[in-house]
């Protein structure tokens, strides 16, 4: 009697097991398909944002810079671009830098030290443009009172030229006045541009 009803217990729970069965099957199949449409689209969808390019340069702007000739040492202007950048003592920085760097045309000459570096460029409210450089414009400039005098308007005619809020320009070097550069002009005094230098 215990047997028959252990056959009929037996019977009666197995449909029931067998659906039980199906429909973890059924549910486990969705969520796989399910969980790996996401994971397809998001992979979709994050794809085109790591694969973007970015320019480390960023945009730039056209400068005009002064350099002497060598034909008869006055001052000819180099068309050129630089970085440009928002905070206003840098972008003058960057112009300055250029400057250094000397010319790309043939005929014409640097009017820096090579090993002169800029430190920083500062503005007041009058106009009057601070640049502040390394002390090698003082102990490699090769002298003399024309190199000394192209140096100055050099960078006083680039800077006017390039910022027309510039209206004078101050050498300093290592953050403080100098007396001259070369032993023959007076540097502890702004200098205005001076177009006669210019030749083209």
């Amino acid at each position: 009697m215990n047997l028959e009803k252990r056959v009929i217990k037996e019977a009666t729970l197995w449909p029931w097991i067998v659906a039980s069965l199906v429909l973890a099957l059924t549910l486990g199949g969705g969520a796989y398909l399910y969980f790996s449409r996401d994971g397809r689209v998001e992979k979709e969808g994050t794809a085109p944002v790591l694969g973007v390019s970015t320019s480390w340069s960023g945009p730039k702007v056209p400068i005009t810079l002064f350099f002497p000739s060598k034909e008869d040492g006055y001052l000819r202007r180099e068309m050129r671009e630089a970085r440009q950048v928002q905070d206003k003592s840098e972008q003058l920085k960057l112009v300055v830098e250029e400057l250094i760097k000397g010319p790309k045309t043939p005929n014409l000459v640097p009017s820096f030290p090579a090993g002169a570096r800029v430190k920083g460029v500062y503005m007041d409210d009058k106009g009057v443009a601070y640049v502040n450089f390394s002390r090698e414009l003082v102990s490699e400039h090769p002298g003399g009172a024309w190199t000394e005098t192209q140096t100055i308007y050099s960078l006083t005619n680039t800077l006017a030229e390039d910022f027309p809020n510039v209206k004078a320009v101050r050498i300093m070097v290592e953050g403080a006045a100098t007396p001259t550069i070369a032993g023959h002009i007076d540097t502890s005094r702004p200098f205005v541009p001076r177009q006669a230098m210019n030749r083209g």
